[in-house]
């Protein structure tokens, strides 16, 4: 293997790459061409005197991958030096929506062969007339109908009678829109080309068979052949998310796997590739590279990133979607191994070595989905509304992530965008956000009016908030704790604009500084039997009140005791303004 990586070799000039490229060994270009991103493999490919070899000795999910990152079209090159069964591989995948042929896909890859060499088209019809020459049937019947020729019917009525396209003058086709017609048509010469005996077939097909009987056919064969490549089909691959029982992963013997001997150019899979940015899987391929156990990984790898990617239903036609449902697999396995290691006290390569992996991300299915479980737990209790209602912003994107289907995902403040579960650093944090708000909800419950009247009990005409949704829990509470001070009542109720420099001094009687401990010690206070009832802890209180404080503090920081608060520009609790405002 050559020192060199791929992309210091695509930003050399293009000669000088070239001839580097075509001085390694074959078995050095294709390790190269495997460890390129999709979107960059064709022009380290188009650069070998080996191109075709090369693509040929592609494993079909990596050329079905790079084809799509670089754009069919523009992929034309490769397509025209794939091998028949590579070709029907990357129809087999996007030519069907679960078990539904899609006729558009197939209109599109129809107009693409015929921009590719003669030779293509061919090839690809000789090598279906041998293993499923049933499939051009299914293919053909959402583009044409077929009328054949009575026996009793001479040449000239049947042209002026039936459908004018013939290519035998026995079977004449009606195109079902015009704009198939070209394609089509052309697809159907090339059979014709290849063998009279498949142009009829495929023609009685059509004309005999039932539509349903064609597509059960043709979907059966694409899933043996899929089978053939790991890849199961939408409904098998739901399995993946299948519960594991007591979350227990089945173990396997090290030395039950000997390390095979392979002639095979390239590699089924390089998991560097789909790792990600994780740690603990990163140590955990490191420890067994070169070992037995990495070889039976990487092919249990496979069928596992084949699931999530299928069972997804990803969208084939986006490379970052498909990148993505790789590394969530990797996410998974991450997270798994972590828990498995602080549970079972072993090395990370001793967990992924001996694990089988498919129940590894089923063990993060189960991890998450006790997350997904306490979100319900604590809608069905009544704490927090069904539609997150009162909410912070993060709190409810942090809900709303964990209650998505087809799995829980988390939400992250610093991107703005959910991401997967990938350690149990990220599985505890939640915990700990799902222990706030499961305290807030029970506080704020005991603090009148409860929210869920507050939408029938509060007028917001003529306040800093707009309407009732906009009023959130901390806001709530940093109002009670004001009217608390204000009039000795701890209720939600708004607080007069021109109470706000009052209420100012009353907290935060000097200016600078941090908060005072002892505003935070007296409404600790104040909410002492609510927080009893509620069975908040000190230390969550604390905490709380501490947060509501500071929001309003900040807003007023710097501001001259002497100026009066504008409560239009105050967020953290909820003010009546002055007339005329």
């Amino acid at each position: 293997m050559p020192e060199s990586d791929p992309l210091s070799i695509l930003e050399m000039p293009a000669a000088r790459a070239e001839t580097f490229f075509n001085r390694l060994s074959l078995a050095d270009q294709a390790s190269l061409v495997m460890m390129t991103p999709w979107e960059r493999r064709q022009e380290l490919l188009l650069m070998s005197s080996n191109a075709k070899t090369l693509v040929q000795g592609m494993p079909v999910e990596e050329l079905f991958w790079t084809i799509k990152a670089a754009g069919p079209q523009d992929a034309l090159s490769m397509l025209e030096m794939a091998a028949p069964e590579q070709l029907q591989f990357i129809f087999d995948l996007d030519w069907w929506r679960k078990d539904e042929l899609a006729p558009e896909k197939i209109l599109m890859w129809l107009i693409l062969l015929f921009e590719a060499k003669e030779g293509l088209r061919q090839g690809w019809l000789r090598w279906l007339a041998r293993r499923d020459e049933s499939l051009l049937a299914a293919v053909l019947r959402p583009f044409i109908r077929i009328i054949k020729r009575p026996d009793d019917m001479d040449i000239q009525e049947a042209r002026d009678t039936l459908p004018a396209f013939t290519l035998d003058d026995v079977y004449f086709i009606a195109f079902k829109k015009d704009e198939f017609a070209p394609a089509v048509s052309r697809l159907l010469g090339e059979i014709m080309t290849v063998s009279d005996g498949l142009y009829r077939d495929t023609a009685e097909a059509v004309l005999w068979t039932t539509g349903a009987e064609d597509l059960e056919n043709a979907f059966r064969l694409r899933n043996a052949r899929l089978s053939g490549f790991g890849i199961p089909d939408y409904y098998d691959a739901l399995d993946i998310y299948a519960s594991l029982p007591a979350n227990r992963v089945r173990r396997v013997e090290k030395t039950l796997y000997k390390k095979k001997n392979t002639d095979e150019l390239m590699p089924a899979f390089i998991p560097t590739l789909y790792m990600g940015e994780y740690p603990t899987l990163h140590n955990a391929v490191n420890g067994l590279a070169g070992t037995p156990e990495m070889e039976r990984v990487v092919l249990e790898w496979v069928g596992a990133a084949n699931k999530v990617l299928m069972a997804g239903a990803t969208d084939l036609d986006d490379p970052v979607a498909m990148k993505q449902a790789l590394l969530r697999t990797a996410a998974s396995m991450n997270l798994a191994i972590e828990a498995l290691m602080d549970e079972e006290c072993k090395g990370a390569s001793d967990i992924l070595g001996g694990s089988i992996l498919e129940d590894l991300v089923r063990l993060s299915n189960s991890i998450t989905r006790g997350l997904k479980s306490r979100v319900l737990a604590i809608m069905d209790a009544g704490i927090v509304s069904k539609e997150f209602l009162h909410l912070p912003d993060p709190w409810e994107g942090l809900l709303e992530g964990l209650l998505a289907s087809p799995r829980p995902r988390l939400w992250d403040d610093s991107t703005g965008d959910y991401v997967e579960f990938s350690s149990l650093a990220q599985v505890t944090w939640t915990n700990g956000r799902l222990d706030e708000i499961e305290a807030w909800g029970r506080l704020m419950a005991e603090i009148p009016p409860h929210w869920a009247a507050w939408a029938e009990t509060f007028s917001f005409t003529h306040t800093n908030l707009k309407q009732y949704m906009e009023l959130t829990w901390p806001q709530a509470l940093l109002t009670a704790l004001a009217q608390e001070r204000l009039s000795g009542e701890l209720i939600i109720k708004a607080v007069k604009e021109s109470d706000l420099a009052r209420l100012r001094r009353i907290w935060f009687p000097a200016e600078g500084g941090l908060l005072p401990r002892q505003t935070v010690d007296e409404c600790i206070s104040a909410l002492k039997t609510q927080a009893l009832e509620a069975d908040v802890e000190e230390t969550s209180l604390r905490r709380m009140t501490a947060r509501v404080l500071n929001d309003f503090y900040e807003e007023i920081r710097g501001l001259p005791m002497d100026v009066p608060i504008d409560g239009r520009f105050i967020t953290a609790m909820l003010i009546k303004l002055e007339p005329g405002r």
